[in-house]
């Protein structure tokens, strides 16, 4: 049936949000020419159509001012609609190989925040459970790096995300805009992280590597409200810690072998780490135990 075009609405779990335009305007000819060869498929909704599959076509008709647009229509969906248009929409991009490897990702990650687990996300959409595993690591990477993956930059495998997030947190964007390039190894993305990791540790442990290594595990090189907090009683005194990190690092049976793949699997350093980063936290005047 023909449907007016401004009765339709995107679908809000549409797991693509990248339309290139000079693709639309193509479409759009395309359909100019030929009609629509397929129609697109809606929701009834509340006073509106939300769309399931066909949102380009949906896009290129709004460009060419079509006033309506042929649509296969779907009742309403009863209390999972959310989940099944998720579904719906994401299976249709794989299909048209529509979708970059983030906003794939991000589709499994919406599908997981319903509820499903990535078994079931892979048995719904009718992927292999190591794509949606790979998929969703992704996410663990900072913004840019993820672009540069979506760009096809950096291989999509969970052992070059795992070099990269092996690299210390204040590094790892400028490594991948190194390294980025089509076609890059994966084991060229391991050796360059374990290259920079040996670089960044060779000489420059000092007496506490607990601390060395939280510092660069919490991505801050400064503590520029420890003293403060402490005297609202919300942080130890730093003088306090680095005995104890001392004491700790001094005692330690691989202390002589300190580095970021040893160090960074150290309960302690994690608890440093976590106190640098709460060093981070405003100061509220006011607040605190009363300490002078």
């Amino acid at each position: 049936m023909k449907i007016k075009i401004s009765r339709i609405v995107p679908n809000p779990q549409q797991p693509r949000k990248r339309f290139d335009e000079s693709g639309l305007a193509e479409l759009a000819a395309s359909m100019k020419e030929h009609g629509l060869l397929h129609n697109i498929v809606v929701e009834e909704g509340a006073g509106a159509f939300i769309l399931i599959d066909g949102e380009r076509r949906w896009r290129a008709a709004k460009l060419l001012g079509w006033a309506e647009i042929e649509s296969v229509v779907r009742p309403p969906s009863n209390g999972s609609g959310q989940l099944e248009r998720t579904v719906l929409a994401l299976v249709a991009n794989l299909q048209r190989k529509d979708l970059d490897p983030v906003e794939e990702a991000r589709a499994y990650q919406a599908l997981t925040e319903l509820g499903l687990s990535n078994a079931a996300i892979a048995h719904q959409v009718g992927v292999s459970l190591p794509r949606v595993a790979s998929r969703r690591a992704l996410l663990e990477l900072p913004e840019e790096i993820q672009d540069l993956c979506a760009a096809g930059l950096l291989p999509i495998d969970p052992r070059a995300t795992r070099a990269l997030m092996s690299v210390p947190a204040e590094h790892r964007v400028a490594l991948a805009r190194k390294l980025a390039r089509p076609g890059l190894k994966i084991v060229s993305i391991q050796k360059a992280a374990e290259k920079l990791d040996a670089a960044l540790s060779a000489g420059r442990v000092k007496d506490e590597p607990a601390l060395h290594f939280a510092h660069r595990q919490a991505g801050r090189p400064d503590k520029p409200n420890w003293d403060a907090l402490h005297e609202l009683g919300k942080l130890p005194p730093w003088a306090e810690v680095t005995t104890a990190a001392h004491e700790t690092c001094a005692s330690c049976a691989l202390r002589g072998e300190a580095s970021h793949a040893i160090c960074g699997q150290c309960p302690a350093v994690a608890l440093l780490a976590g106190l640098i980063e709460a060093s981070h936290e405003p100061v509220k005047v006011g607040q605190g135990n009363g300490h002078r």
